[in-house]
C-alpha cells in the first residue's frame, strides 16, 4: 500500500495536490514546495501556489509526472488526467464527457452527478 493519498477519493485536483504535498512534507521534512514543483517539471516554486489558488492550471506534463511521482495505477492515473481536463475546460459538453469517464472509473462519483446536474440547472443566473 502507497503513503500517498488515493486520488479516487478526491474531486478537487488542487486538494490531491495539496494532500500529497502535506504528505511528502510529513514523510521528508526537508521536502519543500520548491522540489515539489521540479518534481512536477515547473520552473519556480510560486507556480505550484497559482495552481493551488486556482490561478493557473496543471499541465498535461504535469499530470504524467504526477501520476509517476504519486506510483498512481493505470486506472488512478486515468482518473487523475480526467479530473483535471474535467475542471481546466470551459467547454460543458467536455465537461459532461469528462465526468462520465470518471464516473466509469470511480462508480461513488455517480451519486454526485445528480447534485452536479441540480446546480448546474438552478445555480445559473437569469438575465
Amino acid at each position: 500500500m502507497s503513503f500517498w493519498p488515493d486520488v479516487l477519493k478526491y474531486t478537487d485536483y488542487r486538494k490531491y495536490l495539496a494532500a500529497v504535498l502535506r504528505t511528502a512534507k510529513r514523510k521528508d521534512r526537508k521536502f519543500t514546495v520548491t522540489d515539489f514543483a521540479t518534481c512536477l517539471g515547473l520552473v519556480h516554486r510560486v507556480q505550484v501556489y497559482l495552481i493551488l489558488e486556482r490561478k493557473r492550471n496543471l499541465s498535461q506534463t504535469a499530470v504524467m509526472r504526477m501520476t509517476k511521482l504519486c506510483k498512481l495505477k493505470k486506472r488512478s492515473a486515468l482518473y487523475f488526467e480526467y479530473l483535471v481536463l474535467w475542471q481546466d475546460t470551459d467547454s460543458e459538453i467536455l465537461q459532461n464527457e469528462y465526468f462520465k469517464r470518471m464516473c466509469r472509473i470511480n462508480p461513488r462519483l455517480k451519486s454526485m452527478a445528480k447534485k452536479l446536474n441540480r446546480k448546474r440547472r438552478f445555480g445559473r443566473k437569469r438575465k
